[in-house]
């Protein structure tokens, strides 16, 4: 997506058109849905760019650019107004803020001489070794023609670029400046959590400098052939590094059960979820044989169901972490889980490399070290709280839609085994709304009348709302918008 939004905005800025507008406003919600924290960092380079032609260049239509670009950041909003405005809602009730309480920024570098080494000379070092947040190879060709284009500018251009530049290296070098203390008081920055992430704007300036470097030699330079083999080995070194880095082995989970695991698992047809203690269970592999896990890895989580994994999985932790458990708790420790919390949350089996204590613990079997039990007491994903009142059933179960089929004939209170979250809205017989309430372990609790027949449970928080509204406009704008365009008279 990127190098659609870099096409869209030079053709924007060179010469102005709605058609363009409205294919860069598309490009950058197409950005936003691929990765948000590269759609706002990029944002950071094109309104560098833009500020360059515009208040360097002295580009002409300068109104007109403006009104375009203007036009883009509207069309690119209300196209992700659908997802963004919900996001923006829910997102106090999550565990990013957790990184406020103990500040940090990563990665953490030895020296100036390992970042340095890391850009330029990448291929001195293992490239294999090198961790992920870490990895901001340009490698020394490349690196030599960005040099060389920032010479070639104007001592205006030179200012406008490094002013962006410098605040950027700032960031990336992170521990190794005597800026990091002030770093670590701007909360954006410890949201963000890794600095590297901001390199994109470094390697978009690059790719800037380098163009500019060419641009400015192919026509007038006499040895343009030797240039052009400069660039095909520069090329040749990008295309290494990126193919080598891209080769790098997935390292094989030792502590991964073997599908055997999984098969014997599978011949239990209900809907139930299961858990490891140590993460032995591959997410892959769940996925293939439609296993719900309680533990993973996730950059977001809830907050409420965070606080209830601390009983669930048997650990505690109070800070911010990718994982559920954190891998700390099990590498270190022995965690014994609660049953009786996991089959509330229709945790039905069980792995342990251990032996676990708990009553209500049946050992089923003993497979490939682990131990494998089924929880004595666990509940359905949807039950009665009095289990006398009557039944309940799942008739339909989608991501934004469930449908519970009930047979009571004094009404009572049920319980879905799902994280209570703000935005789920329940209708009895698809018509009366009723309260979700939260439970005191955060699952979903709904009162029902002696009439239900079934329960309509939908997301469509107000957020949702408004931004569907917003994103369909924009939609039915875009549209007028490529009809009109053809008229050149008037664009």
């Amino acid at each position: 997506i990127i190098p659609f939004v870099i096409l869209f905005s030079i053709r924007l800025i060179k010469s102005p058109k709605l058609k363009t507008s409205l294919l860069l406003g598309i490009s950058m919600a197409g950005l936003f849905y691929t990765h948000i924290v590269v759609f706002l960092i990029s944002l950071i380079f094109l309104a560098s760019y833009a500020g360059y032609f515009l208040f360097i260049k002295k580009q002409k239509n300068f109104k007109k650019i403006i009104m375009f670009l203007a036009l883009s950041g509207i069309i690119g909003f209300g196209l992700s107004a659908v997802s963004l405005i919900p996001q923006l809602t829910w997102k106090d009730s999550t565990t990013r803020y957790l990184l406020l309480e103990s500040r940090d920024i990563h990665p953490k570098w030895t020296s100036i001489k390992e970042f340095i080494g890391n850009i330029i000379f990448p291929w001195f070092s293992d490239i294999w070794e090198v961790s992920t947040e870490k990895w901001i190879a340009l490698g020394f060709l490349p690196s030599t023609l960005a040099i060389l284009g920032f010479f070639k500018l104007s001592k205006k251009q030179k200012k406008l670029v490094l002013v962006p530049l410098t605040l950027v290296a700032i960031i990336v070098l992170n521990n190794i400046t005597p800026f990091f203390p002030l770093l670590l008081k701007i909360d954006l920055l410890v949201l963000f959590r890794v600095a590297t992430r901001f390199w994109i704007v470094i390697l978009l300036f690059a790719l800037f400098l380098i163009s500019h470097f060419l641009d400015s030699y192919t026509k007038k330079w006499k040895k343009r052939k030797f240039l052009m083999l400069f660039v095909l080995f520069a090329l040749f070194e990008s295309l290494f590094l990126s193919w080598k880095i891209l080769n790098k082995p997935i390292e094989e989970n030792p502590k991964y059960v073997s599908k055997e695991v999984f098969e014997f698992i599978a011949k239990d047809e209900d809907r139930f979820r299961v858990f490891c203690v140590n993460r032995c269970l591959s997410q892959h592999e769940s996925e293939e044989y439609g296993f719900e896990l309680i533990d993973g890895y996730s950059t977001i989580q809830q907050l409420n169901y965070v606080k209830r994994a601390w009983q669930l999985t048997g650990s505690y932790w109070n800070y911010y972490s990718l994982t559920t458990p954190p891998i700390g708790t099990y590498v270190h420790e022995k965690p014994q889980p609660d049953a009786t919390s996991l089959g509330e949350y229709n945790v039905k089996f069980v792995l342990s490399p251990y032996e676990l204590t708990d009553k209500n613990f049946s050992l089923l079997t003993k497979m490939e070290d682990y131990f494998i039990y089924e929880i004595s007491n666990y509940k359905n994903r949807v039950y009665f709280k009095d289990e006398t009142a009557g039944e309940a059933k799942i008739k339909t179960y989608s991501p934004n839609k469930i449908v519970i089929e009930v047979n009571s004939h004094s009404g009572g209170q049920i319980i879905l085994a799902e994280v209570f979250s703000e935005g789920w809205s329940a209708f009895i017989n698809g018509e009366n709304e009723v309260e979700i309430q939260q439970t005191p372990n955060a699952l979903r609790a709904i009162d029902i009348t002696p009439n239900a027949k079934y329960i309509d449970i939908v997301y469509n928080p107000p957020g949702y709302k408004v931004g569907k509204t917003i994103t369909i406009i924009t939609i039915a704008g875009i549209l007028i918008g490529f009809i009109l365009s053809r008229k050149k008279d008037l664009f």
